[in-house]
Parts: C-alpha cells; sequence; structure tokens
C-alpha cells in the first residue's frame, strides 16, 4: 500500500487530524514444517496525513494491507514500528476519542460475549462491579 505521497496538497487552513510516520506492521507467522518462523510485512514505511475536513479513501487489492491500517488507526492491534497520532495524540490502543466501524457485523471473537458486552464501558473506566451489572443485565 502506497499511501506516502497520499496527502501531498493540505487544504487551506486546515488542521491536521491524523498523522501517520514511519509505522510498520509485521507478524511473525510459524512456518508449516514447524522450523521456525518467518517474519510476514503487511505495511512498511508508510506516512501520510488526514487534516481536518478531507475524506480519505484506502483502496486496493485483497491482502495489501488496508484492514490493518484501519486496525492501527482504531488502536485495535499495536503498530511494529512508527507512530500514529490523532489530534496530536499517540494512538496506543482504543480509546473513545474515535470510532470503528468493521466491514462485517461482529465483535471482537477473542473476547467472550461478556467481555464484548463490557468493552466500552472499560475504555471509559466503568468499576468492574458496575460492569458486570450491566453487562448482566443484557
Amino acid at each position: 500500500m502506497d499511501l506516502n505521497t497520499a496527502s501531498a496538497a493540505r487544504p487551506a487552513g486546515a488542521s491536521t487530524k491524523i498523522e501517520v510516520r514511519g509505522i510498520q506492521k509485521i507478524y511473525r507467522v510459524k512456518r508449516e514444517n514447524g522450523g521456525g518462523y518467518d517474519d510476514f510485512v503487511v505495511l512498511k514505511d508508510i506516512n501520510f496525513d488526514v487534516y481536518a475536513g478531507e475524506f480519505l479513501t484506502l483502496v486496493g487489492p485483497s491482502g495489501c494491507g488496508k484492514s490493518t491500517m484501519l486496525d492501527l488507526l482504531a488502536g485495535l492491534i499495536p503498530n511494529s514500528g512508527g507512530e500514529i497520532r490523532i489530534d496530536g495524540r499517540v494512538i496506543v490502543g482504543p480509546a473513545m476519542d474515535r470510532g470503528f466501524v468493521m466491514q462485517a457485523y461482529a465483535l471482537f471473537p477473542w473476547l467472550t460475549v461478556q467481555a464484548n458486552v463490557e468493552f466500552g464501558l472499560t475504555i471509559k473506566k466503568v468499576p468492574k462491579a458496575e460492569r458486570r451489572a450491566i453487562s448482566g443485565h443484557y
């Protein structure tokens, strides 16, 4: 995915909303024969800005890293290098200052039903007992 020239023209007077600098995402993949691991580079040295009022579309073939980039922007997965800032704050995980709509209606498959129900409450720092009561109700 080549976003390095995506934001060449800054809209007049627009502030930077999203800054992506040197982003990399590398997965460790176990070899089928059991002989160790290989690095699978999904994103390498990605740089772009998104300005206030600007609309950005990620387009590319299956497997090029579009969903991975969105997961990184949402803070759902950690990067392997570089930095993402939204409104000047470094993204280190999911937070209430941004939304994310999955491509298909889905929950976090690695979480239990209860943990999925409590996810937003956890981000809002609702105490555990209160989260349990709310998730138990639903």
